[in-house]
């Protein structure tokens, strides 16, 4: 079982779900490339390379096959995963995520890559917290947000700056039918980052796909709903 966090997060926001998992499956939660422990290369970086990135881990783990479960960013490698190395994916699972972006949004990318660069992580910390989150989990766990806020921090600029060229080049919708794991969709009903429009264009895209909506949560509905997302996907599983 390889889990796959956000931009701007690390394998921490898995922490709810990785000691079940764990009872079942060999979890791996790596840090992707320019986040948490691991290394910055400079540069753009692509989906392709981050997913390159992933098969490598399984190669020097020697694990032949993985279910998948990838949330935000996560999810973007994920697809990738399943499209180019579809014999290494067993189930998979895309967590408030997309296939792509409208012309509007897509535009953001640029923005955000210039002011990361040139003012570092730290000014994204309370816009993210709000898309992250509904303002109702932001009140009720103000200890568990701050947490995250400062990993959001602590993110190497550089390495959030490789991921954001990363996204902009994110272009999967045509290529949604090509994916043959069988396949969960699961996304927050306030996620405005990745909103319920954009899974349903995944569930619709993906042969035999699942579609579940988790109520009263917004971007990291695993963070926010954990025991909800937990049982939706040990039913999946199952």
């Amino acid at each position: 079982m390889t889990l796959l966090h956000a931009l701007g997060a690390d394998q921490s926001i898995w922490d709810a779900q990785a000691e079940a998992l764990a009872q079942r499956f060999t979890v791996l939660r790596p840090d992707l490339r320019g986040h948490g422990r691991s290394g910055v290369t400079p540069g753009a970086y692509s989906l392709p390379q981050l997913a390159a990135d992933i098969v490598a881990i399984w190669d020097a783990l020697r694990v032949e096959r993985s279910h998948v479960v990838g949330i935000s960013l996560g999810g973007f490698i994920a697809q990738h995963l399943a499209l180019d190395w579809p014999a290494r994916v067993d189930r998979l699972v895309l967590a408030d995520t997309s296939s792509g972006y409208p012309p509007e949004a897509a535009a953001m990318w640029p923005e955000r890559i210039a002011k990361v660069e040139a003012e570092g992580t730290s000014p994204l910390v309370p816009a993210t917290l709000e898309r992250w989150f509904t303002g109702d989990y932001r009140m009720r766990h103000r200890e568990r947000v701050m947490r995250i806020g400062r990993v959001i921090e602590t993110t190497s600029a550089a390495g959030y700056a490789g991921c954001c060229q990363a996204i902009a080049g994110l272009a999967t919708t045509e290529r949604l039918g090509e994916i043959a794991a069988p396949t969960l969709v699961l996304v927050g009903e306030h996620d405005v980052g990745t909103p319920v429009s954009m899974s349903r264009v995944l569930a619709d895209g993906i042969p035999g796909a699942e579609l579940r909506v988790i109520e009263n949560a917004a971007h990291l509905s695993n963070v926010e709903q954990p025991a909800v997302f937990s049982r939706l996907l040990f039913d999946f599983l199952d």
